[in-house]
């Protein structure tokens, strides 16, 4: 279960980044086109797929266009605010959830773009697991992560590397590719480096 301050963190956050309406606020429009281009070289139409904090959800909106909404897609976000507006601009089904709780089975697609390293490191192993429990066999696990200095607070945002790539290993994901790559972040005004996973259950 998410901690109270950790669900008022990210409506914060959210509040930030987009209206009620679904008009967007604030995003890193350098990032998206980055992790969309990544995305778009595997398959989409009629996957199974399972978003882990879908934040603004315009990754999911842009594949949600690409497949013309031939797929099954569920997100989860702890932020009401994102939840809404992922409802309100791209009719998409996203649930509250963390990564200790997460909803159905047998998901093909696993995303998690830059929200893994927002779990606590006393629910990673637990919420590793659970990842693996509700993919389906072969799935693709899609990760996205900076490592860069983090622009949110510290008591939301922990350390996520090759470690926790072990640790994913070892419940079942087997690593496909690893990806480092530079992007413009604008609102550190800097490049920062980002790294682009692709695993695989086995």
């Amino acid at each position: 279960m998410p901690l109270a301050r950790e669900v008022e963190y990210w409506q914060g956050v959210s509040a930030k980044c987009v209206t009620a309406e679904g008009q967007i606020l604030f995003d890193n429009v350098w990032k998206r086109p980055e992790q969309l281009k990544r995305l778009l070289k595997y398959p989409w139409i009629k996957e199974r797929v399972l978003e882990i904090g879908t934040g603004n959800a315009m990754i999911a909106g842009a594949l949600q266009v690409a497949v013309q909404g031939h797929w099954k897609y569920t997100g989860t976000e702890l932020a009401p605010h994102f939840r809404n507006a992922a409802k309100t601009m791209f009719q998409l089904n996203v649930l509250e959830a963390d990564v200790l709780e997460l909803p159905g089975s047998d998901y093909t697609r696993i995303i998690a773009l830059d929200s893994l390293e927002h779990v606590r490191p006393e629910h990673r192993g637990a919420g590793y697991a659970k990842m693996a429990e509700v993919a389906a066999r072969d799935a693709l696990l899609f990760l996205h992560y900076s490592n860069s200095v983090s622009c949110h607070d510290s008591e939301f945002d922990h350390p996520f590397g090759l470690a926790d790539l072990m640790e994913l290993e070892k419940v079942a994901f087997c690593m496909l590719t690893y990806e480092r790559y530079p992007c413009f972040n604008h609102r550190a005004q800097e490049m920062m480096d980002y790294v682009f996973v692709v695993m695989q259950k086995c």
